[in-house]
């Protein structure tokens, strides 16, 4: 009589990235490409990390009036 061992249920593989933003929130693509990939990498659920440096901190700034430049505040 042989005894089979249980075997744990694999799920799907959680990989942790972290994206760093380093550029100004208006001007370039670079910020609101960014935000979008961070969602989308969270949709799959992964582990995400976002770090803010440089000229992206003022990404964080709460209220920031951008109808004279013509661009959506995100």
């Amino acid at each position: 009589m042989s005894e089979k061992q249980a075997t744990p249920a694999v799920g799907p593989k959680v990989k942790k990235f972290m994206f760093v933003n380093r550029k100004a929130p208006y001007g370039t693509i670079y910020a609101l490409e960014s935000l979008e990939v961070v969602l989308i990498t969270a949709t799959f659920d992964q582990d995400v990390s976002l770090v803010f440096m440089d000229d992206g901190v003022y990404e964080l700034v709460k209220g920031q009036q951008t109808k004279g430049i013509g661009i959506k505040n995100f």
